[in-house]
């Protein structure tokens, strides 16, 4: 096989594994990748349903076959003791192939930290080089259940390991701002746990920070990666309840956590609501506008003397968007029962929902008793485990194939002024307007996105946002999306079409009239529309 400076061919294997391990004859284009001393080229990309890499005459060039159920909305993610699309397949008797991998450092090994250690310990793309917690023997003993060689007090000895190429950032929400801006410095990818900070300075200068070294960020709303979640998003794409009319999400954690836990967590609003204001906008095919919130002290007296929504352990909230629809949530920080997590999404032709899960699908009938015969799944490190394994595979992949990310910085900032909005409604209670937060006229309603794009300094709309939306939105993964979904699309972008203005664009882009938008379209599409408006 010849080679031309760094380039090098493509080619055509005949072998693909079956479920009993061994192989079949099958012709399959595959990919072959280069290592370079300043990271891996590539020549093409083509999806299957197994991942290969098979080693070729030296330890630089390999063959690499790609796996589809890694991406968000592919297949369901594994469950428990599932080592599906976690591991790659390799061929029998293959013992030194060498597999795609990001270096990974952990900081914070607390129980999130080891929940995300778990699924990277068993990740394919990613080796996790060094852990740290300001309790050192946290930080040993979380290397040694997951072998991790290297463990320390100190932060920045992960940020700063020149084996590190992306850090997972699991420490308390005080110190994300600092510890994001730190890896910008250091030219470290971050995934982070929400939120990004607990104030608007500080998340901007975060995500200013990373975008300035073109550094990926992913923040960590996990909920987005739920398999049920996930149904009911696709349903939604896909047209299955018509447009949605109103989202209901509910969410109450089985225990309070202690006084000393909510002091600087930001409140109920930033600390636990957040994943729900997030899933509002997720679901509803439209950017949020304005937001009425109540809180109230219900079950936790020993916090009832902290400043702002961080006294409240109960909340409700409506959320308004352009569309016109409505969100109502509510919170609450103890429901006895056990942990309480359901969705249901209303729309024009029908109703999509989720309902707790349970450890096990057994019944329970007696006379004192009837239904499951176990009670929800205690709390959101069990109820989420799959949603973390999912999130955590996303990034690594978004890492090795150069993908963006499914939840950026951006989606992280509007997460949070969601959340503040939240908060100075419940204090001053009436409706307040997330262009207010921003500073900005209260009557300004959707394009308040905007603003929160100028304020990480991308005013201008770039390409790469219009390819990115269109990639978030191909559920299908096949290239296309559905002229349903342009509304959505256009809402993420920050643009809100009136009925009369899609009809007439969904005419203009859809040439073939078969529903379907290739990417080029979509991209033609948005540039028309934005002629239309000028």
């Amino acid at each position: 096989m010849s080679k031309i400076g760094a380039i090098v061919g493509i080619a055509v294997v005949c072998c693909c594994v079956k479920p009993s391990g061994g192989f079949q004859a099958s012709t399959t284009v595959l990919k072959i990748r280069r290592f370079q001393d300043n990271g891996i080229s590539s020549l093409s990309k083509s999806c299957f349903d197994r991942r290969i890499i098979v080693k070729l005459k030296s330890t630089e060039d390999f063959v690499e076959r790609y796996d589809p159920c890694a991406s968000v909305y592919g297949c369901s993610p594994p469950g428990p003791g599932d080592e599906r699309n976690t591991q790659l397949a390799l061929p029998p008797g293959h013992d030194d192939e060498i597999p795609v991998v990001v270096g990974v450092g952990l900081v914070g090994c607390g129980r999130i930290g080891k929940v995300h250690l778990e699924t990277l310990s068993r990740a394919s793309g990613a080796r996790v080089v060094i852990v740290s917690n300001p309790d050192v023997k946290k930080a040993e003993d979380a290397a040694k259940m997951f072998n991790v060689a290297e463990w320390t007090s100190n932060e920045d000895e992960v940020i700063e390991h020149p084996d590190v190429e992306a850090v997972w950032i699991c420490s308390p929400s005080a110190y994300h701002a600092s510890q994001i801006i730190k890896c910008a410095k250091n030219n470290k990818h971050v995934f982070c746990e929400k939120p990004v900070a607990t104030n608007l300075n500080e998340t901007i200068s975060a995500i200013r920070a990373m975008e300035r070294k073109n550094l990926k960020l992913m923040i960590a709303l996990q909920r987005r990666f739920d398999p049920s979640f996930q149904r009911v998003k696709t349903g939604i794409l896909r047209g299955e309840i018509g447009e949605p009319i109103l989202v209901k999400l509910c969410s109450r954690d089985p225990a309070p956590p202690p006084a000393r836990y909510v002091k600087g967590s930001g409140g109920i609003f930033k600390d636990q609501a957040i994943h729900d204001l997030d899933m509002s906008r997720f679901f509803m095919a439209s950017e949020p506008t304005e937001i009425l919130a109540s809180g109230m002290t219900c079950v936790s007296d020993d916090i009832l003397h902290l400043d702002g929504p961080e006294k409240y352990d109960t909340a409700t909230i409506i959320v308004r968007f352009a569309n016109g629809r409505e969100a109502i949530i509510d919170v609450c920080r103890q429901a006895p029962y056990g942990y309480d997590q359901r969705a249901e999404v209303l729309g024009t032709k029908g109703m999509l929902c989720t309902d707790n899960m349970h450890p096990t699908t057994a019944s329970l009938y007696t006379r004192e008793r009837y239904g499951s015969a176990d009670h929800p799944y205690d709390f959101f490190m069990s109820r989420y485990r799959e949603a973390y394994a999912a999130e955590t595979r996303a990034f690594v992949e978004c890492l090795v194939y150069d993908r963006p990310t499914p939840i950026s910085g951006q989606d992280g900032l509007v997460a949070l002024i969601m959340a503040i909005a939240a908060g100075k409604s419940a204090e001053e209670r009436r409706w307040v307007s997330f262009a207010e937060i921003l500073g900005g006229d209260e009557s300004d309603a959707g394009p308040w996105i905007k603003g929160a794009r100028a304020l990480l300094g991308k005013e201008l709309m770039e390409r790469s946002d219009i390819v990115a939306v269109f990639q978030i939105l191909d559920v299908e993964r096949d290239g296309y999306i559905s002229t349903f979904n342009i509304k959505e699309a256009l809402n993420r972008l920050g643009e809100y079409p009136s009925n009369a203005e899609l009809t007439r664009l969904v005419r203009i882009a859809d040439v073939d009239n078969d529903g379907r938008l290739s990417a080029q379209d979509f991209e033609d599409l948005f540039c028309a529309f934005l002629r239309v408006r000028q």
